[in-house]
Formats: C-alpha cells, sequence, structure tokens
C-alpha cells in the first residue's frame, strides 16, 4: 500500500490493549491537532491528549461502540468531536491512540499539528492531473440526511462507489454514534477502510501538499488499482464566497477533489444533483474556502487496505 505523504515507519504496538503514544512538540495558542486512525480491523478507538498537570483531552470513540462524548482538558485543550483545538500553548502534549484491536495487521495512524487560521496562498497552483470519479450526490440520500451528507457521499466517491443503495448503506457506517454526526473524520475513515482504503486526516496549507497527492493518485492507476480522486476537502465560506458552488455559503462542507487544470480546482460537489456534481472552482477562491480555516483533508493511499502493512505519519 502506498500514501502518498510521508510517513515516518511503524508505530510502536504496546502490550495488551495498552494505548500507542506519540510524544509532540509544544503547540502553539490557537493551533489544532487532527489525529486518524484507519485499520483493517473494524475496531472502535479514541484518542487522548495529555497536557502536563494530570490535565487530559479526550474524543468520543469511533467505529462501532459507542461512547460518552468527548472531554476537554479545561480552558487549554476543546475538543470539537474530532480534533483538538489548543487554547492555550501546550508543552510537550502528548497524543495517544487506544484501539480495542492490539497490532492490526495493516492500518495509517497520523497526526497533523498547525494553525487554525492560516493565510492561504495568494499564487495560483500549477495544474495536477484529473483523474475520473463516479457522480453521487447528496440529495439522493434520505430526508433527515440530505442536509448533513456531504462528508460520506464525497469519501463514496473516492471509493468509488456509483449506486445510490450502496451510497445510503456507507452512510450508515459513517454515522457516528454517540453524537449522530454524519461529518466526523475519523468515523467517516474508518468507514471508507470497511470498503478497503485506507486513509487519514491531513491538515493542508499549501498547494504543493495537494498537487503531490493529485500527481500520485494520477499516477497510481493501472489494472489492479484504478484512480480514484485520493483527496477529500473540507470548506466552509461567507455568502458569495465560493462563486459557482451549490450552496450560498456553509459553516462545513466536503467536496471530492479530482484536479487542477487552468488555475481551477476540478471538484465533484455532492451538494448539487448527481448530474452537475462536476464543478471547476477559481483556485484561489477554494483556497480561501479550504486552507484559510483548519485546512481538513481526507487524504487515501492507493491499494485496498488488506494489501500490505503501512505506516505511523
Amino acid at each position: 500500500m502506498r500514501y502518498p505523504l510521508a510517513v515516518d515507519g511503524p508505530a510502536r504496538w504496546r502490550a495488551g490493549r495498552e494505548p500507542v503514544r506519540v510524544r509532540l512538540p509544544d503547540v502553539p495558542a490557537d493551533h489544532i491537532i487532527a489525529a486518524s486512525f484507519a485499520s483493517t480491523e473494524a475496531a472502535a478507538f479514541s484518542f487522548g491528549l495529555e497536557t502536563g498537570r494530570r490535565k487530559r483531552a479526550e474524543t468520543a470513540r469511533f467505529g462501532k461502540r459507542p461512547r460518552r462524548r468527548e472531554r476537554g482538558a479545561g480552558c487549554d485543550v476543546a475538543v470539537p468531536v474530532d480534533f483538538f483545538h489548543a487554547r492555550a500553548r501546550l508543552a510537550s502534549p502528548v497524543l495517544s491512540l487506544r484501539c480495542a484491536a492490539p497490532a492490526p495487521r495493516a492500518y495509517l495512524f497520523s497526526v497533523t499539528v498547525r494553525p487554525r487560521l492560516v493565510e492561504p496562498p495568494a499564487e495560483p497552483p500549477a495544474d495536477a492531473p484529473s483523474v475520473p470519479a463516479s457522480r453521487l450526490s447528496q440529495t439522493s440520500l434520505m430526508v433527515e440526511d440530505k442536509p448533513h451528507g456531504c462528508s460520506p457521499t464525497a469519501t463514496a466517491m473516492a471509493l468509488g462507489i456509483t449506486d445510490v443503495e450502496d451510497l445510503r448503506a456507507f452512510v450508515e457506517l459513517a454515522r457516528h454514534r454517540p453524537s449522530g454526526l454524519l461529518g466526523v473524520w475519523p468515523q467517516n475513515l474508518w468507514a471508507a477502510a470497511r470498503r478497503g482504503r485506507l486513509g487519514a486526516v491531513e491538515l493542508v496549507s499549501d498547494w504543493e501538499t495537494v498537487r503531490k497527492v493529485l500527481t500520485f493518485c494520477g499516477n497510481s492507476g493501472g489494472p489492479r488499482v484504478p484512480s480514484r480522486p485520493a483527496m477529500v476537502a473540507s470548506i466552509r465560506f461567507r455568502p458569495g464566497g465560493l462563486p459557482g458552488s451549490p450552496l450560498p455559503k456553509t459553516g462545513g462542507h466536503l467536496v471530492a477533489v479530482r484536479g487542477i487544470e487552468d488555475g481551477a480546482v476540478v471538484a465533484h460537489d455532492p451538494a448539487a444533483p448527481t448530474a452537475g456534481v462536476l464543478r471547476r472552482y477559481d483556485a484561489r477562491r477554494f483556497a480561501s474556502a479550504w486552507m484559510r480555516h483548519r485546512g481538513a483533508a481526507y487524504v487515501f493511499a492507493s491499494a485496498p487496505a488488506d494489501a500490505a502493512p503501512t505506516a505511523h505519519d
């Protein structure tokens, strides 16, 4: 299995069900810490963050078994369900992964830290190959899921799902049971792993990272590993912030990114009807909607989840 961004090696799995622990460098105030985990095992998992002075923040549990909601660490760390927000400077925090299935055979565990807000790049990006993708719309979901189904729908397009009934089944996998939400980042990656593709949450701040992923995706096709979108971007914008979008504004929406052509991002936007999901967004406007605030993305590996052991980012 190949991941388009650099990885550091295997995780240090501990005896029994002791958590995997990763010591992070100092984290400045108003930064976010996004951890993700995908594996071939259908196991429940959660993340913790030790911040010193016996303070600990915890996410809710992701995967099959529900658990109580997340818990912050006083005023230093907030936990908006699926990531940590450092409100004050954290000195050498320790992130932990607790998984119900110790040492899975194939997995992808990533941790990314960046400022919550950054100034997006002003220069347009160079072209990157555009790959084919299925066309799905969240408007085809059940009535109660239509307004909030962008994350599993965009992820399903990255997985190559084409059938509406199959999409609805995937939405159920992606539903975060403790909260009922459909846009929880680690839960969507857990669902994708159940369909044979490992992925990670990355926090993107520049076009070079995007081009690495898209170029990797465009070159990874073949008879055994068909090319599919390797990146799903989380965007938000005010009224008029993204011309051409089927949404007038959004506080959070996900789209499958296919490529970059002539200063435009080629994407499949699940908010549009199925026939109109293909969109071309001005790259500068798209960068502002995506990279300015958090810059979150799902980034997928090129091969099925059972192809080979994978690494810890």
